[in-house]
């Protein structure tokens, strides 16, 4: 099983290709996949960047035409087609840097009032990757 995070506030960010952690729990941009295998092994992959440090207290609203279980959770193998809308993320917090709380004047932050349509690509691994 798979989780999507877009953005938000971390106590792990990248540093020169690792994980570190860091307990002032900055805001990040970072879209991370994180994949649940049968065995419970957990992995975590980078799979983009918000165009912000947005993310945080965001809401996720599912399309309703997507099909999923009674629990909101997608189910990838009924999807039809190689491209679809999954829903939209919409407010949160928008930063103005990733670390605010220790130095904020009040002005660091504020509500967001962007909309991000989330789409779900297919990617055929046998080829590399590629989309289909």
């Amino acid at each position: 099983m798979s989780s999507v995070f877009f953005g938000g506030i971390s106590q792990y960010e990248e540093n020169a290709g690792a994980l570190t952690k860091n307990d002032d729990v900055p805001f990040t941009k970072v879209i991370g996949n994180v994949t649940r295998d049968k065995d419970g092994k957990m992995t975590e992959t980078k799979i983009g960047e918000m165009p912000g440090f947005l993310g945080a207290s965001a809401e996720f609203f599912l399309d309703p035409k997507v099909p999923m279980y009674e629990s909101e959770i997608v189910k990838l193998n009924e999807i039809k087609g190689d491209r679809v809308l999954l829903g939209h993320i919409v407010g949160g917090i928008s930063s103005t840097r990733k670390s605010i709380f220790f130095s904020n004047s009040g002005s660091e932050s504020e509500a967001s009032k962007m909309v991000f349509k989330v789409w779900l690509t297919k990617i055929d691994r046998r080829s590399g990757g590629e989309t289909k």
